[in-house]
Parts: structure tokens; C-alpha cells; sequence
């Protein structure tokens, strides 16, 4: 009996792998990279996108800074004053929103962003009041989301705000930076 098995063995083993081996022998089938940017298959944007608009900050978005950051700043320091503004309570009180991106007055006037979209609203207050800012891609697990046909990778960031630095400085210190991560 047991020399039946091997001898009936053997040859399912190596058709198999033979058939394993032609598998590998195709080429993949190479897409055409023309149909991948048909410009004419998605709608032209209803509201102009324009690069200067996305951390422009608001005639609201200044009214806030002035009405009702510019004492806690004082107080408090830029850095921290920013900081309890997008998160005590009583304050901005924003809602974290994937549905979409926006830029930073769309993103104040909703009190509501994704986290690309809270930071260019960070971004641009934390200019506005002369703080340094520096964007981080985080390392997160590879996440992939789709939209019809159209498959998006899915990252993360965060911005560090920083005191700017005075002439004649050799950088900013560790203890002068804080990160926002929303």
C-alpha cells in the first residue's frame, strides 16, 4: 500500500508544480497609463480651487483671533492659546469630518476637517499670530479607501508649532515646540 501512495504521489506533486510554474511565466497585463488621466472623465469643480486659498485665513477667522484669542494669547502664550482653542471646551470645538478636505475658512466656518484639513486651519492661524509651523507625515498602518473605481491611500498628519526664530538664533529648542495632532 505504501508504495502505491508515493508512486501515485509523485506525479500529482510535480504536475502541480509544473502548473504553478507556467502560472508565474505570464507577464502581468501592463495598464496604459493615457486612460489613467482622462481628464474629460471627472466634472469640473462647481467652486474654482485655487492654491492661494488653502491656508488663506478668513475676515471671520481674524474677527476670532481678535474678539476672542487675542487676551488668552497674551495670557497664555501664542503657542498654548492656539492649542486651548482647538481643544477646551468653549472654544473652536471642531468635529473631526472625513467626508472631504477643505481649506483652512472652510474648515473654521464647519468647525469640522479631516486631519489635513485641521491642520491647514492650525497652519494658518498659527501664521497668522507669527508662529513657526512644520508639517509631519505619521507612520500609521497602510490603509486603502475607495471611491468607485478611483482607490485612495489614506495617511496621517500633524503640524509642531514653534516660536520663530530670532536673529542670530541657532534653532528653535525642543521645549519651545508643541505638536497638534487631531
Amino acid at each position: 500500500m505504501k508504495a502505491f501512495g508515493t508512486g501515485v504521489m509523485r506525479p500529482l506533486v510535480l504536475l502541480a508544480a509544473a502548473a504553478l510554474l507556467c502560472a508565474c511565466a505570464n507577464e502581468p497585463i501592463a495598464l496604459r497609463s493615457q486612460e489613467l488621466f482622462n481628464d474629460h472623465l471627472f466634472a469640473k469643480p462647481t467652486v474654482p480651487i485655487r492654491a492661494q486659498d488653502v491656508f488663506a485665513v478668513s475676515d471671520e477667522m481674524r474677527q476670532y483671533l481678535r474678539d476672542t484669542l487675542t487676551a488668552e494669547l497674551k495670557f497664555r502664550g501664542r503657542q498654548q492659546g492656539l492649542y486651548d482653542a482647538l481643544y477646551k471646551k468653549g472654544q473652536l470645538q471642531l468635529d473631526y469630518d472625513s467626508g472631504m478636505t477643505r481649506n483652512a475658512a472652510e474648515a473654521f466656518a464647519a468647525r469640522a476637517g479631516n486631519c489635513l484639513s485641521l491642520v491647514i486651519m492650525t497652519s494658518a492661524f498659527a501664521k497668522e499670530i507669527g508662529l513657526y509651523t512644520r508639517y509631519q507625515s505619521v507612520i500609521v498602518e497602510e490603509t486603502w479607501s475607495r471611491s468607485g473605481d478611483l482607490y485612495l491611500s489614506v495617511g496621517h498628519v500633524n503640524l509642531t508649532l514653534g516660536k520663530k526664530q530670532v536673529d542670530g538664533g541657532f534653532g528653535n529648542a525642543e521645549s519651545d515646540q508643541m505638536t497638534i495632532d487631531f
